[in-house]
């Protein structure tokens, strides 16, 4: 019988490394069950296959790795076919050729490049199923929001939402399925609703290996460790002006140390973590795309409904008390003190202006933010004010003890 490939576009944000990992974590067990999981596309998003066929050189995937021109890029891939042919070699006992990455929805966005991927895949493969899971879109943006804070973005949610509209392919549902039935035969794809009660035994896992024809799903035993968490509103703010005063990218085409160290430590501060991310109307969101939505269930999901307005549940706010606010700042400031002060890559002579920037960020700022949000006492919020000489010099006394 002839290999299928099989596809596994996205979305993003719809559990695709849970997936991903739970595949190459049972990878012995899905081989005998006739899938194959190839290794140097990438491990365990296989994000080569769509980084190669996007146009140009631009996306993180490549920016991680120093490329930053089509040259670098071509010479990057100079061995892609023959790595790809090899994976089909080993493949050759097996029904399935899976490959899955979420950078195919948002890397690949033309027709022109979807058709590409489809004219290098027909030397291999004659057979095809394309699997990819849709999620209602403010759900979608609310959990990007996140991912493009981890990434190093500086922008407010609020205009971060400006970008939530149909004329961005990134969330028009309709023209994502029509470039890519068009390409591969719309008998050829499978799209399905990102819904838990919907899944097979509740688990988008399950729910994938049923789908995409596995006859043992049921005895594969998935991760168990969630991963890719939202962020809550403390953790969002601090981030962002973490990402504003030590930017995610170095100058040396690399991430930078400094704001990695930082980011795993305010995100594991357990004041941090204690409210959701700030539940917004759907309403507008479910307007600007109930035309399209509607064509697309229409079209592509005749036997599902897609959650188009998702019930907004309000979170139970966390309320600050005045000496928690004042030591959770002091312990940011601490935090952020240390790391500027020990990493080799800040000069000695830049240190002083780099503590005094966070200073302004965290004592003003932070101060400002939680004087405006209902995560502090009424009576909290009338305190804070604009740092004072006398803090910031009492601040820069203490920076200065710390030794070497």
């Amino acid at each position: 019988m002839q290999m299928r490939c099989v596809l596994h576009i996205g979305l993003e944000k719809t559990g695709t490394t849970y997936i991903q990992n739970s595949l190459y974590e049972n990878a012995s067990e899905l081989y005998a069950d006739g899938v194959y999981l190839p290794e140097r596309l990438g491990i365990s998003n296989n994000w080569k296959v769509p980084s190669y066929f996007k146009s140009g050189y631009e996306g993180y995937n490549l920016k991680k790795i120093g490329v930053e021109s089509n040259e670098e890029k071509k010479e990057y891939f100079k061995d892609f076919f023959d790595d790809f042919m090899y994976e089909v070699k080993n493949a050759r006992n097996c029904d399935n050729f899976l490959i899955t990455s979420e950078h195919f929805h948002s890397s690949l966005r033309t027709q022109i490049e979807i058709d590409a991927l489809k004219s290098f895949l027909d030397q291999f493969f004659s057979d095809y199923l394309v699997i990819c899971y849709f999620r209602e879109q403010s759900a979608l943006a609310k959990s990007l929001y996140s991912t493009h804070l981890k990434s190093g973005a500086t922008n407010t949610f609020d205009s971060f939402l400006e970008t939530v509209v149909p004329e961005n392919y990134y969330y028009n549902f309709l023209q994502i399925a029509k470039q890519w039935a068009q390409a591969f035969g719309a008998d050829n794809c499978c799209f399905r609703v990102y819904d838990h009660s919907a899944f097979i035994g509740k688990d988008i896992f399950a729910d994938f290996l049923h789908a995409i024809g596995v006859a043992s799903f049921k005895s594969i035993t998935p991760i168990q460790a969630r991963v890719n968490h939202s962020l809550s509103p403390m953790q969002c703010i601090l981030l962002r002006k973490l990402n504003e005063i030590i930017p995610h990218w170095n100058d040396k085409r690399g991430i930078s140390e400094v704001n990695k160290n930082l980011k795993e430590q305010l995100l594991n501060l357990d004041f941090a973590k204690k409210a959701h991310l700030d539940l917004f109307d759907t309403k507008p969101v479910y307007q600007k795309f109930e035309k399209i939505n509607t064509e697309f269930e229409q079209k592509y999901l005749p036997d599902a409904r897609l959650p188009l307005l998702e019930r907004a549940i309000t979170q139970p706010e966390t309320k600050y008390a005045s000496g928690e606010v004042v030591s959770m700042l002091l312990e940011i400031e601490e935090m952020f003190l240390l790391e500027v002060k020990k990493h080799e890559r800040v000069k000695v002579e830049e240190r002083p202006a780099a503590l005094k920037k966070i200073i302004d960020v965290l004592d003003y700022k932070v101060h400002k933010w939680i004087s405006e949000t209902s995560l502090a006492p009424a009576a909290t919020r009338k305190k804070f004010q604009p740092i004072t000489e006398r803090r910031r010099a009492k601040l820069m006394r203490k920076y200065n003890s710390i030794d070497f």
